[in-house]
């Protein structure tokens, strides 16, 4: 504000699986808690410090980046990353119903696998634990999704590409959605 005298975008970019994995019961409460403070309620804390400020200019964009694992989880691994950022998806679109009518745009991205180092370093450790190689821990945490019909990783920027179209004026119209950047991996319509 300081520095431009608006806010136009926020980019809710806060995520990582934290919890060491595992059934229902091997998850403390601890576990949860951290997954969600990090996942949902870095976004909403960070939208309350700054949505006044859009509403008061009749103008904003909110993109809250979820994750496929939200329609998918793997329950051995993702659970609790799984659950908040499902209630992140449901807290974008009742935010957008919310927000909509003075002149804010809310939406959330949710990518499947990207080649980020965040990603990289939970392969190779998947690959150090079972003691085989980071291309077969790769394939081995896609067989638990399912197979990736362009065969790879996504590039951070290709996340990056859609977030920058749902911020720009070419958006105008769009709020309330959730779109999906996972090579083809999703099996459904």
């Amino acid at each position: 504000m300081e520095k431009f005298g608006r806010i136009d975008i926020i980019v809710n970019n806060a995520g990582a699986n934290l919890s060491k994995g595992g059934s229902f019961s091997s998850l403390s409460d601890e576990d949860w808690d951290s997954d969600f403070q990090l996942n949902l309620m870095s976004a909403v804390r960070v939208n309350k410090a700054l949505l006044p400020i859009m509403i008061e200019q009749k103008n904003g964009v909110i993109i809250n980046i979820s994750t496929y694992a939200a329609r998918q989880p793997i329950w051995e691994m993702t659970m609790t990353y799984s659950a908040a950022k499902a209630a992140l998806n449901a807290y974008t679109k009742a935010l957008a119903n919310e927000v909509g009518p003075k002149g804010i745009r809310v939406n959330a991205v949710s990518p499947g696998v990207v080649k980020t180092p965040m990603m990289m370093e939970f392969i190779k450790n998947i690959a150090g634990s079972s003691n085989i190689s980071v291309d077969e821990a790769f394939k081995s945490v896609l067989s638990r999704v399912g197979e990736v019909p362009l065969g790879r990783m996504a590039e951070p920027e290709e996340i990056a590409n859609l977030v920058a179209f749902l911020a720009s004026p070419k958006a105008a119209y769009i709020t309330g959605a959730n779109y999906l950047v996972d090579g083809g991996i999703s099996p459904v319509v």
